[in-house]
Formats: C-alpha cells, sequence, structure tokens
C-alpha cells in the first residue's frame, strides 16, 4: 500500500478590490467603500477588518469601516489594507 502525504494550507489573500473603483462627490458629501479580497486559490469574499487610510484628509476623510466624508474639493485616493496587502480606489468631491 502506498501513502501519499497531504499538506493542506489555508488560502492566502493576494489582491483586495476596493469598490466603487472611483467616485465623485459634492464637498459635504460622503461615499461607503467596501472591500472583496481575492486569494491565492481563485475564491473571493468580502473583507471587514481593514485599515482605511486617505492620501488627502484635507479633501476626504476616511473611518475604519470605509466610510470617506468630504472635508475639501480636490480629489483623494482611498486605500484600504488587510495583512500587508493594499487596494485603492479614486474620490474626486466637486
Amino acid at each position: 500500500m502506498a501513502t501519499i502525504q497531504l499538506k493542506v494550507t489555508n488560502a492566502s489573500l493576494t489582491s483586495i478590490i476596493v469598490s466603487p473603483s472611483s467616485s465623485t462627490i459634492s464637498l459635504g458629501g460622503s461615499e461607503q467603500f467596501e472591500i472583496k479580497g481575492i486569494f491565492s486559490d481563485g475564491s473571493t469574499e468580502t473583507l471587514v477588518g481593514a485599515t482605511w487610510t486617505s492620501s488627502a484628509p484635507t479633501v476626504a476623510a476616511v473611518n475604519d469601516s470605509g466610510l470617506a466624508n468630504s472635508t475639501g474639493a480636490g480629489m483623494a485616493q482611498i486605500s484600504a489594507t488587510l495583512n500587508g496587502v493594499t487596494g485603492s480606489a479614486n474620490l474626486t468631491v466637486q
């Protein structure tokens, strides 16, 4: 009888997709961003617990749940990072 060793590992997060990928809002407005993860086994899953950041806090501030609130006119990149993987979206405030 032959013996086969099988090592099972968890799929790892390979990329993050932020949606919407691009949005335009009015000054005083907000946009709720969401993220999906793509894993090494090809599966996708809605993610929670990411660290959210704004490249331009004077244009938009983003909270822990991905809600971006406008703070001034311009453009900001909204990013979500989880397990060392980052995804981004563009937000324009008019």
